[in-house]
């Protein structure tokens, strides 16, 4: 058995290098062609609406206040790392340098969440990672960056498989500071602990509030606790965009008497559910945990105020290593080409609240319900929350 392990070994590196210069070349291509033939492509190749947002973000890196965008502390941070690189080079040429580093490093952190996802598919499923290669999944990962929470959130998971709980709850906390819904993510991740070490793990609530707290810190110390909760309160500030979900039911619910105001109210608490969940499910298996992050993500995606398609990326992964059939198969391609379409063919073609729009966001919107439904049959729940059992001494098992 161990000879066969070994003889693998080689072939897996081979491969990892030719996936490395394949990905290299998709991220030439993205750099090249654009370039080449300007504004032809549009947004369906290269999106420069989100990359202007970044490079004018990285502009706090020559300030003396605290580093502050519309983002959490580590794209802040990388925002004004990247400017700071892109800057030393001429004016003229200095946006388009942000960008090409940039997406270099979301083609990089790409590599390694196909590496993982590589990893942890069973022998005879190995194949699957070429989903990863599916062009709307490559198209959010070199024009945004949600492949890095979808990494770092990958990674908890994988130490989760090892039992190596600190690392997990470190890795969730950098992950929330990138994007918020990780946090979502860790009381499941806490409660599976619980149950596999038969007791209250708090090792990694502690980990990952000291996590936290280091992240945090520099923000603190140069604009104190408004420069803190500033990101947040922009983001819950926002109003419902283009084809939200509350406003596509307020919508058919006009003689009903209810707001877009309430239903935004309502969906708010639901996008951020699953915690409550968590201590009513038994996440006794990795099988489990998994399922419970694609009911998180889910859930944060469906009842969302803003329609971001590229937050597809979050679930890219877990979905393929969820996969058991054709048709888990089918549904992962269909929710790439569905995504694609909404943006940036549909939406830069008919509009922001056109028909077509609306009708695919209706189908995503299907299929994340579909997502949450399948989940929450896949984890079994229990009568009483799972925390009681250990605090009268009980095993979480029994």
């Amino acid at each position: 058995m161990n000879l066969n392990v070994d003889s693998r070994k080689p072939k897996e590196k081979k491969k990892l290098f030719y996936i490395w210069l394949l990905l290299l070349l998709v991220w030439l291509l993205y750099i090249i062609i654009p370039a080449i033939f300007k504004n032809e492509t549009r947004s369906i190749i290269f999106d420069p609406n989100d990359y202007s947002d970044y490079y004018y973000g990285g502009r706090w890196i020559y300030s003396s206040g605290a580093p502050l965008t519309e983002y959490p502390q580590i794209p802040t941070y990388l925002f004004g790392v990247n400017r700071l690189i892109s800057d030393s080079f001429s004016p003229a040429l200095q946006y388009g340098v942000f960008y090409t580093i940039f997406s270099l490093e979301m083609i990089a952190i790409f590599f390694f969440v196909i590496k993982i996802v590589m990893e942890m598919l069973p022998q005879k499923n190995k194949w699957l990672y070429w989903l990863l290669f599916l062009p709307p999944t490559l198209y959010y990962v070199l024009n945004r960056f949600d492949i890095l929470p979808a990494l770092l959130c990958l990674i908890a998971f994988q130490k989760a498989q090892k039992k190596q709980w600190v690392f997990a709850s470190v890795m969730l906390a950098i992950a929330t500071f990138t994007k918020w819904y990780p946090v979502l993510l860790f009381p499941g991740f806490f409660v599976y602990a619980s149950i596999v070490e038969n007791k209250l793990n708090w090792k990694m609530v502690i980990g990952f509030f000291l996590t936290s707290l280091v992240i945090l810190l520099p923000t603190f110390l140069q604009g104190g606790l408004a420069a803190i909760i500033a990101p947040f309160q922009l983001q819950i500030g926002r109003s419902m965009q283009y084809v939200a979900l509350p406003l596509l039911i307020s919508s058919c619910l006009v003689n009903w008497s209810i707001t877009p105001q309430f239903l935004q109210t309502l969906f708010r608490f639901l996008q951020v559910s699953s915690p409550f969940f968590s201590v009513f499910l038994q996440i006794d298996t990795q099988d489990k945990l998994i399922e419970y992050v694609i009911l998180s993500v889910s859930l944060f995606m469906l009842f969302s105020s803003n329609n971001s398609p590229q937050w597809f990326l979050w679930l890219m992964p877990f979905l393929i290593l969820t996969i058991k059939n054709w048709g888990d198969i089918l549904f992962v391609i269909v929710y790439n080409i569905i995504t694609y379409l909404f943006f940036p063919i549909v939406f830069n073609l008919y509009g922001n609240s056109s028909s077509p729009l609306k009708i695919l966001a209706v189908l995503s919107y299907l299929m994340l319900a579909f997502l949450i439904v399948r989940s929450l049959k896949r984890i079994s729940f229990v009568g009483r929350p799972i925390f009681f059992r250990f605090i009268k001494g009980q095993k979480a098992l029994d």
